[in-house]
């Protein structure tokens, strides 16, 4: 009697692995239709050339500690020419935002590159931060599911839509980094 009830117990646990593995691969298919775009990698790759230490300054700054504790919506300007180190200091704020405690924002980005401009359109853009923010709520997903369903026969949705769905995004989402 105990190794029938083993092997029933095995059985759902493989039933439920199978289960998870297909709703994994769903929300896979669903992220990948919307942006195909692979910005975790490309953040991955800007922190790995970032060296300990590099940039603190900046994490210490009033201006920049202010902007983080806003209550409202605020923006931080960071300009420089090419070459200055504006993405090495960007990958280090979102690894700082996304690992900072009391920061519990969800932080989506986009890393643009004058040498891959014709591919980074205004709709990559949009996707790219409406992937993100899919990829962090379950609810932002479902609409982009929803999005997905009644899209199958079309490419990626227009501007306009993606525009619509991240702004409806945004208010269900409690504060943001981007």
């Amino acid at each position: 009697m105990g190794t029938l009830h083993q092997e029933v117990e095995q059985n759902r646990e493989d039933v439920s692995h199978l289960t998870m593995s297909a709703d994994a691969h769903r929300r896979r298919h669903v992220l990948d239709w919307l942006c195909p775009y692979d910005y975790l990698t490309q953040f991955e790759n800007h922190s790995a050339r970032h060296l300990r230490g590099t940039g603190q300054w900046f994490l210490e700054d009033s201006t920049f500690l202010s902007w983080v504790q806003a209550d409202q919506s605020s923006t931080l300007i960071c300009p420089g020419g090419p070459g200055c180190g504006k993405t090495t200091i960007s990958a280090l704020v979102i690894d700082h935002l996304r690992n900072t405690s009391s920061s519990q924002k969800p932080v989506i980005y986009f890393f643009f590159d004058y040498q891959r401009r014709k591919e980074q359109t205004a709709d990559a853009f949009v996707a790219t931060l409406l992937r993100q923010l899919a990829s962090l709520s379950q609810e932002v997903f479902n609409a982009v599911e929803k999005l997905h369903n009644r899209s199958i026969l079309q490419s990626r949705p227009s501007l306009e839509i993606l525009q619509s769905v991240l702004r409806s995004a945004f208010q269900t989402v409690t504060g943001c980094f981007i």
